[in-house]
């Protein structure tokens, strides 16, 4: 994982058990935290108009993330993933800085 968030460069890793408190806290967690700024540790390249991510249907606690941080169910490519001789939806989460900036707007208040 990139851990220089100046870098524009984006690393793409698996889960590890260790981010897994980190995860949890996002999809259950409080709404207002530090990491939702646009600006903030996360999303600080003002380059970006976009943030967004893919994954598997099967995966219900990652489609949580998406769901609680405010993102949108952009599609869904149906049998096009395959793992433990099963076929499996791919999903896609994303979210506008714009749509981000009103959304943050409303929780602080």
């Amino acid at each position: 994982m990139n851990k220089n968030l100046n870098n524009p460069k984006i690393d793409i890793c698996p889960i590890k058990p260790k981010n897994l408190d980190f995860i949890w806290k996002i999809a259950y967690g409080q709404k207002e935290n530090t990491w939702m700024n646009w600006n903030g540790p996360y999303f600080n390249n003002s380059v970006y108009k976009k943030e967004e991510f893919v994954n598997k249907v099967g995966k219900k606690w990652m489609m949580r993330v998406g769901e609680k941080t405010g993102m949108l169910l952009e599609g869904r490519i149906r049998k096009v993933r395959y793992w433990q001789n099963q076929y499996w939806d791919s999903i896609k989460y994303g979210v506008l800085r714009e749509e981000w900036h009103v959304l943050t707007s409303k929780n602080h208040k």
